[in-house]
């Protein structure tokens, strides 16, 4: 490849050949110029995709609407998650419950199963199920 350049590119690229001497020992133009362009092509990715550094988080003028926003999301308090329903004396839950222990669950865990499926209002559908797993367990 040939090209024309200025004297202070030719400069430049003699003073790079002779600061790789001891890394390119021959001297070979294309090696240098490769490594040149690996490490512009590095740094100008790393600039271009941030180079993973948070930006930086400009001051906000008072009374603007994003500082506005800003204070009401820190005001803001998240929604309180639904009360449980009670599960009625001897109701679906208690006979799904005991069906689980019986089938070798840790009760904290049952319960805690029967409460998610009472959150979630599926409970209706566990009667079916109830009535299957009753008859494999009952004798």
């Amino acid at each position: 490849m040939e090209f024309s350049a200025h004297a202070a590119f030719r400069d430049k690229l003699e003073q790079a050949r002779a600061l790789l001497s001891h890394t390119v020992p021959s001297g070979d133009l294309a090696t240098i110029l490769e490594r040149a362009l690996d490490l512009l092509i590095e740094r100008e990715t790393k600039r271009r995709a941030g180079a993973g550094k948070p930006r930086k988080r400009r001051e906000t003028k008072p009374g603007s609407r994003i500082s506005e926003a800003r204070a009401r999301r820190r005001q803001s308090t998240p929604p309180a998650p639904p009360a449980p329903t009670p599960a009625p004396e001897g109701g679906v839950s208690e006979k799904v419950l005991g069906a689980l222990v019986r089938m070798g669950f840790k009760r904290a865990d049952a319960r805690r199963a029967v409460e998610q499926a009472r959150l979630c209002e599926v409970e209706p559908l566990l009667e079916p199920m109830l009535r299957a797993t009753l008859a494999i367990l009952t004798p």
